[in-house]
């Protein structure tokens, strides 16, 4: 009879630095156990701790209190939080440990949507655990077994790759945990589950009528004046600069059409800064003078 099992490791001896877009989730340790584990009362400084039960119910002590952790939940406990599992071998049980932490790059880099977006997230967990030694989750969490299982096939086969896919299993499993207990009324409306370029151009629909620049809409969007353009030329095969012309001289034309308006007015009341500026690029983008245009209304008999 074995009364020293091994312990086998689901991760390097050493730690685990994965570079996200603005951040590092750096994995200090990760390994499952069952019945036969001996813990000891410990903490971890910067470190937070996930226990997840995948099988059976654990005792877990955290800051001197005990806890029946039951399959399919798990306990997520602050840095500096003193913790460790009872030893109770004759209950049948298996349990992962995950001990990780972020941090944030030294970065002088501008953000753009994807970093505005994990800052914001990775923010909501770290505020969400600032005033809590603790945070038992009481549902049941099975999605993440596929990618438990996963990371043990990995870790078995050692096929070509495997390093890569742990390492991208890692961040899932992790960003599974936290999702079960940020909810996500708490978060910003995330956009990207909209078309970000369909939302510029109803924004532009909304504000044409004022001197908004690319600026003003990469501020409203919380994202880079490059990233507005590229967004806006791979949705639409177009610059956002040239659709908003495109709305403000179309909406000129209802004016041109039902007031007599001079051309001062009219531009800017459409967002253009003057009369002259107007006038050039109705020419360029018409064809024709804004004379010639109107003449072409009063010639059809459109009265104002």
């Amino acid at each position: 009879m074995d009364l020293h099992p091994s312990i086998s490791l689901l991760c390097h001896p050493h730690e685990e630095h994965i570079m996200l877009y603005n951040y590092v989730l750096d994995l200090n340790y990760l390994d499952f156990f069952n019945e036969g584990t001996v813990e000891f009362p410990h903490s971890h400084s910067g470190y937070y701790e996930i226990y997840y039960v995948e099988e059976g119910i654990l005792l877990l002590m955290i800051d001197g209190k005990d806890y029946h952790i039951h399959q399919g939940e798990f306990a997520l406990i602050s840095p500096g939080i003193s913790h460790g599992a009872k030893y109770k071998p004759m209950d049948h049980k298996k349990y992962f440990v995950f001990i990780f932490n972020f941090y944030k790059k030294n970065s002088h880099t501008e953000m753009d949507l994807e970093m505005k977006y994990e800052e914001m997230h990775i923010n909501s967990f770290l505020q969400f655990m600032e005033k809590r030694t603790h945070h038992i989750h009481h549902q049941l969490c099975n999605n993440i077994n596929k990618n438990l299982e996963i990371l043990e096939q990995e870790f078995q086969k050692k096929e070509f790759g495997w390093e890569f896919i742990i390492r991208t299993q890692y961040v899932h499993i992790i960003v599974l945990f936290l999702r079960n207990i940020i909810e996500s009324e708490n978060l910003e409306t995330d956009v990207r589950m909209t078309n970000i370029a369909v939302a510029i151009t109803k924004y532009m629909h909304e504000n044409y009528e004022h001197p908004i620049t690319i600026e003003d809409i990469a501020n409203h969007f919380s994202i880079t004046k490059r990233h507005v353009n590229r967004l806006f030329n791979d949705y639409f095969g177009t610059s956002p600069r040239k659709t908003l012309t495109r709305y403000r001289l179309n909406y000129a034309k209802n004016y041109l059409i039902e007031t007599d308006f001079n051309l001062d007015v009219i531009a800017e009341k459409v967002g253009i800064s003057s009369a002259s500026i107007l006038s050039r690029l109705f020419r360029e983008t018409e064809g024709m003078t804004i004379t010639q245009f109107r003449e072409t209304r009063e010639s059809a008999g459109i009265q104002t």
